[in-house]
């Protein structure tokens, strides 16, 4: 999951391990998704504002989609055997905007969503950028990322959660926009992919446009379509819904308050005194075993 430079400069998460990408990947560790999210609720004003408290089940259903779709976009490499498709995606987007504007848009990818290196300022954005992995420089071995921001920006459920990963300074300052509309343009001449045989992009976007406003249905929609893909994925989601269930579960609002008896008011004891009628009583049995 991507995290800004500006929400890691106020959260101040560094006890968390962020990938080479400067993203948090949780992997389905639930115990650290709660110290995450306790992180986060520190910072807000819960005794006012109890309503704005971020919860872990729809926190955790977010993080494990990101995982899903870095997931998903790695597996359509593997199964299409196109292990150069991050290079042939930049050498599209270079022809589509142009050489400068896309080195302009990576540049600030990495300056507002910066890995561990760049962001403890071990090295400078231009340096990080010529480094290599696996033979490919880092410029295009990050030009997936603007997929994964984009997917996480354009999912409304995610709104409680965007000033983690908000995109609108690189929208204004940079051809972000043009970036994702040309990667899916890009896809529509690729392989499908899924179960379906889908556009990729198309695949991802197809839980979102069918529940807009749902984590907990969304995960639902990829469980069911999508598993046959999705290997271990599968019993994570399992656990990501039953945590849903159980914070979205009426707890009802109890018995109320107890009353403490009051014997103040009952009336006096007058009783009437035995010295009469009690001696003198005649009892008739209808049996011997009275």
């Amino acid at each position: 999951m991507k995290i800004s430079r500006d929400a890691r400069n106020k959260y101040e998460f560094a006890e968390f391990k962020f990938s080479e990408k400067g993203n948090i990947e949780f992997n389905g560790n639930i115990h650290l998704v709660r110290m995450f999210v306790q992180k986060l609720n520190q910072k807000r004003d819960l005794i006012n504002y109890p309503e704005i408290a971020i919860r872990i089940g729809e926190f955790n259903g977010m993080a494990l989609m990101y995982d899903i779709n870095k997931f998903l976009f790695n597996l359509y490499k593997e199964k299409t055997q196109n292990l150069q498709l991050n290079n042939e995606l930049y050498e599209f987007l270079e022809n589509k905007i142009g050489s400068s504007k896309l080195e302009e848009a990576i540049y600030s990818l990495i300056e507002e969503f910066p890995p561990d290196i760049v962001y403890h300022e071990e090295e400078k954005i231009e340096e990080f950028l010529k480094d290599e992995i696996g033979g490919v420089e880092n410029k295009i071995h990050f030009i997936d990322e603007f997929v994964n921001l984009w997917l996480g920006n354009m999912n409304p459920s995610y709104s409680p959660f965007i000033e983690l990963f908000d995109d609108e300074s690189l929208e204004k300052r940079t051809a972000y926009r043009e970036i994702v509309d040309e990667v899916s343009n890009f896809f529509e001449e690729k392989d499908t992919f899924g179960p379906n045989n889908q556009n990729l992009i198309g695949m991802l976007k197809e839980p979102v446009e069918k529940y807009p406003h749902s984590i907990r249905e969304q995960l639902m929609y990829i469980h069911d379509n999508w598993g046959s893909v999705l290997g271990n994925y599968m019993f994570q989601i399992l656990i990501a819904l039953d945590i849903i269930r159980e914070e979205e579960m009426l707890r009802g609002l109890g018995p109320g308050e107890s009353e403490v008896y009051e014997y103040d008011s009952m009336e006096i004891e007058n009783y009437t005194v035995d010295k009469e009628w009690m001696p003198k009583v005649v009892m008739i049995a209808k049996n011997i075993y009275v």
